[in-house]
């Protein structure tokens, strides 16, 4: 995770239209990580493109660089609105929650007891440990971070914030397209924003290009 934090050509700058065949390529997952995946899926019921992953990006350090820009950090209702949407909309009940945050965890499996939550098993808290702020847990973030990534590539939909650089990689992972028409999902402009899909996809009434806090990418049907 820290190495592609500073890899910045990986997200910074404008991307030709292999980028995200390039990023699948260069992060295709080793036989141990496919292990792990489907043994962490299988236990909680998950099949492929039968489920939603949704990324909860919350820190005392990201809440601190959003401030800065006048920015702040989708709340635990804003990404339950848009996950019980998309849920009833698409019929998929089971929601595969990607978060460092104990907080965000917990406040979301709370709002969402009519779902199927579920996530990988291991630490979290209030603060980043990767980006080389806890250098005791680089392979360990670095293991979390690649079983994470793997099962969100196979998840139906993806539902992230945009001010996040693990928004775009995932998002480049679960889908190969970039064109888009708008489907009213029922939701504010404000609410949702899109980035990449490969059928029609969301976002209230004017089907325009909507700005933060949450991005909505749906996998490509082959």
């Amino acid at each position: 995770l820290s190495w592609i934090h500073n890899t910045h050509f990986l997200w910074v700058g404008a991307h030709s239209k292999a980028w995200g065949a390039a990023l699948r390529f260069l992060f295709r997952p080793r036989d141990w990580v496919r292990r792990l995946g489907e043994c962490v899926m299988r236990a909680n019921g998950l099949r492929p493109r039968s489920f939603i992953t949704l990324h909860m990006r919350d820190s005392t350090q990201k809440r601190a660089e959003l401030e800065r820009m006048n920015e702040r950090v989708p709340t635990a209702d804003a990404y339950h609105a848009i996950a019980r949407i998309v849920s009833r909309r698409l019929g998929l009940e089971a929601v595969f929650v990607q978060t460092a945050s104990a907080a965000a965890l917990a406040n979301f499996s709370m709002l969402a007891k009519r779902m199927k939550v579920s996530h990988t098993d291991n630490p979290r808290g209030d603060s980043d440990a990767w980006g080389g702020a806890d250098p005791s847990r680089v392979m360990h973030e670095a293991v979390v971070g690649a079983v994470n990534a793997h099962i969100g590539s196979q998840a139906a939909i993806l539902l992230s914030p945009s001010a996040s650089v693990w928004t775009m990689f995932t998002a480049a992972l679960i889908t190969n397209r970039t064109d888009c028409s708008p489907l009213n999902l029922g939701v504010a402009c404000e609410d949702v924003s899109m980035a990449v899909c490969p059928k029609e996809l969301a976002y209230g009434g004017d089907g325009g290009r909507c700005e933060k806090p949450l991005v909505v990418a749906v996998a490509h049907e082959s």
